[in-house]
């Protein structure tokens, strides 16, 4: 009952309103995700909680539009395996967007070079051929791009020139009624904030959802 209530008020947030066959197919591919994350032993990255899969889960599968779904930094996969199980049945893919560099923030903190483990996790998950994997950066992507979008995640380097550039980039693309995600609007993160608080907030271009975890979402107007 739980998650039942979860998922509706979730959806009812970002005024996506799913009729009684969506709650019930919602409801068991979000049991059948949650429940195989639980029992994993790989390392998937993290979401800071569960609620925000369920979210891109909801806004990936139930979202307006017939654009395009892109993720920019995919890092291991946690969050593209939430979005492409959303587009699971249909004719599109997942577009994600990472030089899998390990690198996670412009002061030189990082990782190993996640690809690798990127690739491991969607296959285990089911979701390889869900995804196009595009192992650049996104300035990179964009000077190609051509399709509009109905979700954008944006999730890169969470520096504010950084922030600022993807969704400078990509903004263009999103089209009327499509979604705009931030992740990781919060105080550890000053370059998102700000980015957003300063540059976003009062656009009046956009429809703005309270958050959820710490993902900020916008919808084009």
């Amino acid at each position: 009952m739980r998650d039942k209530i979860n998922l509706i008020n979730l959806a009812l947030k970002l005024r996506i309103y799913l009729k009684p066959w969506q709650v019930i197919l919602g409801l068991h591919e979000v049991y059948n995700i949650k429940k195989q994350i639980k029992t994993y032993e790989g390392d998937l990255g993290r979401l800071s909680c569960g609620t925000e899969g369920v979210a891109l889960y909801i806004l990936a599968k139930f979202g307006n539009g017939g654009g395009e779904v892109v993720e920019i930094g995919s890092f291991k996969g946690r969050s593209t395996i939430w979005l492409a199980r959303g587009i699971k049945g249909c004719s599109r893919k997942i577009t994600a967007i990472d030089p899998f560099e390990g690198t996670l923030s412009t002061q030189d903190y990082g990782v190993s070079p996640t690809l690798g483990i990127f690739k491991e996790n969607i296959k285990n998950f089911g979701c390889q051929n869900l995804v196009n994997i595009f192992a650049e950066t996104s300035e990179a992507v964009a000077n190609n791009w051509v399709n509009k979008i109905r979700l954008i995640f944006i999730d890169g380097l969470h520096d504010y020139d950084n922030v600022k550039k993807d969704y400078t980039l990509w903004s263009p693309f999103v089209m009327s009624g499509g979604f705009i995600a931030f992740h990781d609007y919060n105080e550890d993160h000053p370059g998102v904030v700000r980015f957003i608080n300063n540059d976003l907030k009062g656009n009046d271009k956009f429809v703005v959802f309270p958050k959820i975890g710490n993902i900020f979402i916008l919808k084009k107007k």
